[in-house]
């Protein structure tokens, strides 16, 4: 069974930060399956997801920890069983997929990817081209 771990990635810019933890991931059986990597005002800042063999994934996690000597700061967020990981990591994540894959869906409509468009944005209350949100007053208002 594989783990599924989304990690924000940051430190001062310079080559081969991506290397350094594309090794590690690497090294401990995983995929790299997909990131969004920036360099912002001398600083790299990186989100990315990866698949591991569930028995090493803490040890690829205490891998990562052991690159802050080298200066770069990984936080780390298992993603579980497939569903998204709490917190603002995986909402990014989602939502820069959600851009992508609406972006495909202009050029060429296809049903699975409209799927999997509503699917992450219920998942992550994103509002998408295919999903809305209501609010409703709690309070029974008589005027």
């Amino acid at each position: 069974m594989l783990a599924t771990l989304v990690m924000t990635i940051i430190g001062a810019d310079r080559p081969g930060l991506v290397e350094l933890v594309s090794a590690r991931v690497a090294d401990h059986g995983g995929n790299w399956l997909e990131s969004r990597l920036s360099h912002l005002g001398g600083q790299f800042a990186g989100l990315v997801r990866v698949a591991v063999p569930e028995e090493r994934a803490a040890a690829l996690t205490r891998a990562l920890a052991e690159l802050e000597k080298q200066g770069l700061r990984v936080v780390i967020q298992s993603a579980g069983d497939g569903q998204p990981a709490p917190g603002l990591v995986s909402r990014l994540v989602a939502r820069e997929r959600i851009t992508e894959l609406t972006d495909l869906q202009s050029l060429d409509r296809n049903e699975e990817r409209r799927q999997e468009i509503i699917r992450l944005g219920i998942a992550h209350n994103l509002l998408t081209k295919y999903t809305s949100f209501v609010a409703i007053d709690e309070v029974v208002r008589r005027d």
